[in-house]
């Protein structure tokens, strides 16, 4: 499985991402994360969707068990990612379209009600503040 994994989330990945620079004529340095951001995100996405439809004979490949970390910080990632995406097109004096603020409200609204059910790496703390309010304020 990990061999798998590491195929489809790293090689693959930086191969289509150097094929990409290739056939660039140049490039500057924030064009080049932002480049490699969304050809990574894109495989992160993959992944989600991988681990959250659990087909069962691809629970053999990718058992969801032993991912939800990976889940976890690839979602996180993916956050991190969209947010640099729109931070980079505004710095870049960019028009910034419909379909970014679309997915970076989606993800961020995503991952804020993930973060109530799972432990994300950075919002611990934040999650047990919201869990622990919520419990004071619920009459049962």
């Amino acid at each position: 499985m990990l061999i798998l994994v590491a195929f489809l989330y790293i090689v693959v990945p930086i191969a289509q991402f150097i094929l990409f620079l290739m056939d660039l004529p140049f490039f500057r340095l924030f064009d080049t994360i932002n480049y490699f951001f969304a050809i990574v995100s894109y495989y992160w996405i993959f992944n989600h969707i991988l681990i959250t439809i659990k087909i069962p004979f691809m629970q053999k490949y990718f058992p969801y068990d032993k991912l939800v970390k990976f889940h976890v910080i690839t979602g996180t990632s993916l956050i991190i990612t969209i947010a640099y995406h729109v931070l980079y097109k505004i710095f870049a004096g960019k028009m910034i379209d419909l379909l970014s603020w679309g997915l970076l409200i989606l993800f961020a609204g995503l991952f804020a009600l993930a973060i109530l059910w799972i432990e994300a790496p950075v919002f611990r703390r934040f999650r047990r503040k919201i869990l622990q309010k919520t419990k004071q304020n619920c009459p049962v």
